[in-house]
Formats: structure tokens, C-alpha cells, sequence
């Protein structure tokens, strides 16, 4: 949102993260008792490392790539992400891509390849000429 700043958005995702962890936590069926678990200095390095290397960083890039490229942009590079990762596992670290790996990127990438959005603002020349149209069109399918 532009009215709140970055950081402020941040620390409201990772608190509500944790407040909604807590609980899973504390009804754990391992038998692993938390509050024996916790003071061990392990644990602490594992979740500062977890809770502002990995999280709150990844939160605020995040906000802040959202805000400069935009939301549609940003959620097509998070997209992305997966199928690069299984390409570059695949040529530098040699890994086999099996079936899932082939049928993760057909999901991915089909849904970007036929989407009629790319055709129709190409051919009309502005998105909200069909929007409107795309809208309309969906309403007379179900109730014209």
C-alpha cells in the first residue's frame, strides 16, 4: 500500500506469521517439549537466522521490488523463480528433472501463454477496452 512504509508492512507479515505459528507449535505431537527445546542456544541461532535472515529480509524486498515494478511484474519473477531454480539445478549441479519438474513448468508457463490478455491489449490497444469487453462478455455467458 502507499500510505504505509515498507518496514511497517514488514513487521506486521512477520508478527501475524508468528502469531499464527505459536499455536501449531505449542500442539506439536512429537513429544518434543518446547519449553526444554527453546533455551537451547541451536534453536536461538536457527530462528534468529530463520526469523530476520530469511523472513523479515526476504519481506522487505519483497515490498520494496512490489512498490518500484509493480505487483503483476513481481508476481510473474516469483513465477519464474521456481522454473530457473530447476533449470539451474539441472545444469550446474547435474540433478535429473523428472516428470513433476516438466509438468511444474507446463503448469506455470500455460496459463501465461494462453491468456488472452496479451492478445486482445495487443489487437485493441488499451487494457481497460477489454476489460470491458472481457466483462461483459462473461455476463451475457451467464445470464444474457
Amino acid at each position: 500500500n502507499a500510505h504505509y512504509d515498507v518496514w511497517f508492512i514488514s513487521r506486521k507479515t512477520f508478527f501475524y506469521g508468528l502469531l499464527t505459528a505459536i499455536p501449531f507449535l505449542i500442539f506439536e505431537k512429537d513429544g518434543v517439549d518446547v519449553f526444554a527445546v527453546l533455551p537451547r542456544p541451536e534453536v536461538y541461532g536457527n530462528l534468529l537466522f530463520l526469523g530476520v535472515g530469511a523472513s523479515t529480509i526476504a519481506y522487505v524486498l519483497w515490498a520494496v521490488t512490489v512498490k518500484k515494478v509493480g505487483a503483476v511484474k513481481a508476481n510473474n519473477y516469483m513465477y519464474l523463480q521456481s522454473i530457473f531454480t530447476l533449470i539451474v539445478s539441472a545444469l550446474v549441479l547435474g540433478e535429473h528433472v523428472s516428470f513433476i519438474g516438466y509438468l511444474g513448468i507446463f503448469l506455470l508457463f500455460y496459463p501465461l501463454l494462453n491468456s488472452p490478455l496479451p492478445r486482445a491489449s495487443l489487437q485493441e490497444g488499451k487494457f481497460r477496452n477489454f476489460a470491458l469487453k472481457y466483462n461483459s462478455h462473461r455476463l451475457c455467458q451467464t445470464g444474457c
